[in-house]
């Protein structure tokens, strides 16, 4: 029996599941995920009948398995209809299913062209650097809300055209829909608090939507409402919407939480982050690496098994549900060596932090010029930063997300 945070963590892996629903577990769930792959990597929770697949060999294989999806699961709940939030899920490319999915997700990477990204990255460096400047004047700061929280919401919300008096209002209501990613289905009084910041953000954005129409900008709403196929075909403004909150979801806080957590484990391991400092020419490595230590994603969207099928000797009936545990695959010791070590060089590095697949994060490719250009930035302008306190200050109110609501640093 491994000893975990709160005490021993048991050898029974349906105990196990039931301690990662808890708030203590959550600050420090390592223990139990390595715990819970070791005993049954593929576990069938008798709570929930919900399959969790713990080792990285299974969780890539259903990640790019085109014999789990959606199948329109969300649209059984008798909610559906009545909930703009289990609607904007259901019409998410996470809940989609090919041919639909593959339409909408090449229409977006038509809109993330390359003139409207590499507008994007000069904002970006801009931005940093004035920010880094304000806190060059202070002795402590808190890297989550003066530095991880401000750069890629900033950068995406400019991305897309929202003012900057909007952006924090903006911030929020899309933040709250991130309660709602969770195996385990929402009760209604939390689904009717999401509900109501899912029709404000849907509100504002349609009538950046209808003034994009009337005049084209530089951004990548009017990017996405010119986006055309061969076939003549184009996003609606639902669509618009939809892909907007898709990318603001993959781009803004998950990526906040990979800065701040990112920042956290080259604090805590100086050779490392001394390495970084000196060499600018591992940063995409040093990228993989973190997001692979400190991803934000702990449990990826749930799929169906669309018929019966053996994983790791066990039988899934069709119908049945399967979550990938990106957490544990990603510190799997049969594909990672030393898993639990920050190793910035690490090669190959086939972490699963993204997910793989046809539903790959849509969002990687700005989580990835975000999240690396920030986390290098402070700590080369930064190079003696010292966290003011050891102890984390972990967010645990979301099932399949972490997060950190504060990280006080001093620069000397």
């Amino acid at each position: 029996m491994l000893d975990g945070e709160i005490g021993p963590v048991p050898d029974d892996p349906q105990a196990i599941v039931r301690m990662l629903q808890t708030e203590a577990v959550r600050r420090d769930p390592h223990p139990y995920y390595d715990r819970l792959r070791d005993l049954a990597p593929v576990f069938k929770d008798a709570d929930t009948g919900m399959w969790y697949l713990t080792g990285w060999e299974h969780c890539n294989r259903v990640l790019r398995s085109d014999r789990f999806g959606q199948g329109g699961r969300l649209k059984l709940d008798p909610r559906y209809e009545t909930s703009s939030a289990l609607r904007m899920l259901g019409e998410n490319l996470t809940g989609m299913d090919a041919p639909e999915h593959t339409r909408l997700r090449f229409l977006a990477s038509q809109g993330l062209s390359r003139p409207v990204v590499e507008k994007m990255r000069q904002y970006l460096h801009a931005l940093t650097a004035e920010v880094l400047d304000e806190l060059a004047q202070r002795e402590t700061f808190d890297v989550v809300a003066d530095y991880a929280a401000r750069i890629p919401n900033t950068v995406i919300c400019e991305m897309l055209g929202v003012p900057r008096e909007d952006h924090e209002q903006f911030g929020a209501w899309l933040a709250d829909q991130f309660r709602l990613l969770s195996p385990i289905p929402p009760t209604d009084e939390l689904l009717a608090e999401v509900d109501v910041s899912v029709n404000k953000l849907e509100a504002y954005l349609a009538r950046v939507i209808d003034e994009r129409r009337r005049e084209p900008k530089t951004d990548l709403i009017s990017a996405f409402l010119a986006t055309d196929t061969s076939a003549g075909d184009r996003m609606t403004a639902r669509e618009v919407v939809v892909m907007t909150l898709v990318l603001l979801g993959g781009g803004s806080d998950t990526t906040k939480t990979v800065i701040s957590m990112g920042v956290r484990a080259l604090l805590q391991n100086p050779a490392e982050r001394r390495k970084l400092i000196d060499n600018p020419s591992i940063d995409n490595k040093a990228f993989e690496e973190l997001i692979r230590v400190c991803g934000p994603v702990l449990v990826a969207n749930p799929r169906i098994s669309f018929d019966d099928i053996e994983i790791g000797g066990h039988a899934v009936k069709a119908g049945e549900m399967v979550a990938p545990v990106l957490i544990a695959a990603n510190f799997d010791p049969a594909v990672f060596e030393d898993p639990h070590r920050l190793n910035l060089e690490r090669s190959p590095n086939p972490h699963l932090a993204f997910g793989h697949g046809a539903h790959v994060c849509v969002g990687n490719m700005l989580a990835r010029m975000v999240g690396m250009h920030a986390i290098g930035s402070l700590v080369r302008r930064f190079p003696e930063l010292r966290l003011a306190d050891d102890r984390l200050d972990a967010r645990v109110d979301l099932f399949a997300l972490r997060g950190v609501r504060s990280m006080p640093v001093r620069r000397v």
